[in-house]
């Protein structure tokens, strides 16, 4: 593993489709990176690294915020709702959302204009948002974690609940200016991660392509990608990408060689 590591560019987009994400530690860049992950993977980790515990440590998402950071944040904050944000309602309030960001220093100091709809319903998801005592902790106490060199965020949904950590994790990446690594991307998606591949730093796993269909496509667009332990439909369309295709003559030829790896 260590030196099919050192063959790789020290940044690179790389996806791995399957149930057995321990594959994605191959694509590691030896300069630094954020893994967000539950714990499995954080444990096999060998490089020098901090762990973000959210137990301990808090960091400010508003710290030298400009437009472009209160519209994401903004966005992932609405997108950690259930009840989504394609209604007019919450567009207005997205929106008023990231004004209000724009002009605030902490999350728990703004109080949005109860006459105004848009900054009403913000109010509302923001109030929703800092109900966790774990997430108010996390992104309202004085920083004392800063998002630099390689970074380990142990998020285990099963002890944080699974809206806490979908925010907190979101929004490490966003403010993480280096390769970010999310082995549970079907969980953590959102129209963010997009930037993140065109920048060409995002590390994936997903279980499925199946699982993200509004990101299949451009995931598909990834260069480096693999199966691993993957399903039968999803290796063959990765062989395809690969350039290889079926050769019902030959038995033993490169792309059953290539689908078989990708289902083991």
């Amino acid at each position: 593993m260590h030196e099919t590591r050192l063959y790789l560019p020290p940044s690179m987009n790389s996806l791995v489709v399957g149930t057995r994400k321990d594959t994605l530690l191959q694509f590691l860049p030896k300069q630094g990176f954020l893994l967000i992950d539950d714990g499995p993977l954080i444990d096999q980790i060998e490089a020098r690294s901090r762990e973000f515990d959210p137990l301990k440590h808090s960091f400010n998402p508003l710290h030298k915020i400009d437009h472009r950071r209160a519209r994401d944040l903004a966005r992932i904050l609405y997108a950690a709702d259930p009840g989504g944000d394609t209604t007019l309602t919450t567009r207005n309030g997205r929106r008023a959302l990231a004004r209000l960001l724009l002009t605030a220093t902490s999350l728990d100091t703004i109080h949005g204009d109860t006459k105004d709809p848009g900054e009403a319903e913000a109010q509302a998801l923001l109030d929703n948002v800092l109900f966790s005592p774990v997430v108010r902790s996390v992104l309202c106490e004085p920083a004392n974690f800063a998002l630099t060199g390689t970074i380990l965020a142990r998020l285990n949904r099963a002890e944080l609940g699974d809206e806490d950590c979908y925010v907190m994790g979101n929004l490490l990446a966003s403010l993480y200016r280096g390769t970010v690594v999310i082995p549970d991307l079907g969980f953590y998606a959102h129209p963010g991660h997009r930037t993140l591949i065109r920048q060409d730093r995002l590390i994936a796993g997903v279980n499925s392509l199946d699982e993200l269909p509004e990101f299949r496509s451009q995931l598909l667009t990834i260069t480096r990608k693999e199966g691993s332990h993957c399903t039968w439909r999803d290796a063959e369309e990765l062989a395809g990408y690969a350039g290889l295709r079926p050769d019902p003559a030959r038995v033993n030829n490169e792309y059953n060689r290539f689908v078989d790896a990708a289902i083991a």
